[in-house]
């Protein structure tokens, strides 16, 4: 991992806690994660920050349900056979593991052959709600003051034919966010770097997911991000008592200096 980005925030984390032979896999150091995250937060990112984690790319434009439906419920995922060919994979070691091996539970066993499409399989699996509708965000962001919402995507694939079904989707989500439920300070983050967008989710005040692994890692963490930040503030509390103290202190042995 250090040798393939060695910058990461993966590879600063492996160089600290490196994996214990006796603890359960997969076994991970939250409150380290969060304070390692820290160093990859955005210049500009401060207190009041609410972030969204929207899940794009093929869980949107491989599936067959219209970008309207998406956004008015959530919608089990289901490959589309008119979807791009990125959509679709060949290799016929990768189709058996995701047909019969740990992706069959999303899987229709029969569905072997797509139409014209046969020979390959979808690289979406069917039956996963992994794209929020609207009224997700409208309920999670219900009375919470954020001075900037952080709408964060990011595409795990390159599609030749692009994602213009993401692109819809998000061009709607950030209108309802900014027009709909009235937050001025909107930012669309896309494509930007995981670790400073992994930082920034850790670390806002507010964290609004969709589901997924990298969601289940974000929430993961949180609770050791918040702790950190509590005990940062109390260390500045008491560095201010102690401060005033010492300058009460120094005022009045000055003052019986004078006197004297």
């Amino acid at each position: 991992m250090g040798w393939l980005f060695p910058a990461s925030l993966a590879a600063r984390y492996f160089e600290r806690q490196p994996i214990p032979a006796t603890c359960p896999h997969p076994w991970i150091n939250y409150t380290l994660l969060a304070e390692l995250s820290a160093a990859f937060l955005p210049a500009h990112f401060s207190q009041g920050w609410c972030a969204i984690h929207a899940r794009t790319g093929d869980v949107i434009d491989c599936d067959q349900h219209s970008v309207e439906e998406m956004l008015q419920t959530q919608v089990a995922s289901k490959p589309h056979v008119e979807s791009p060919d990125d959509c679709w994979i060949s290799n016929a070691t990768i189709c058996h593991e995701r047909l019969d091996g740990n992706w069959s539970k999303h899987r229709d066993p029969s569905a072997r052959h797509f139409g014209r499409r046969s020979g390959q399989c979808p690289l979406l699996p069917k039956g996963i709600k992994g794209v929020a509708p609207l009224h997700h965000y409208t309920r999670a962001l219900c009375k919470k003051r954020c001075s900037t919402v952080a709408i964060c995507t990011g595409m795990f694939f390159n599609f030749s034919s692009g994602f213009p079904k993401s692109e819809e989707y998000l061009r709607r989500l950030h209108n309802h966010v900014r027009c709909s439920l009235g937050y001025k300070r909107v930012s669309m983050r896309v494509g930007r770097q995981a670790d400073e967008d992994f930082a920034l989710m850790v670390h806002a005040d507010v964290f609004i997911g969709s589901g997924g692994g990298f969601d289940g890692l974000i929430r993961a963490t949180r609770p050791a991000a918040a702790a950190r930040r509590r005990a940062i503030e109390k260390n500045a509390v008491s560095d201010i008592i102690t401060t005033a103290k010492v300058q009460t202190v120094n005022g009045v042995s000055s003052q019986r200096l004078s006197v004297a």
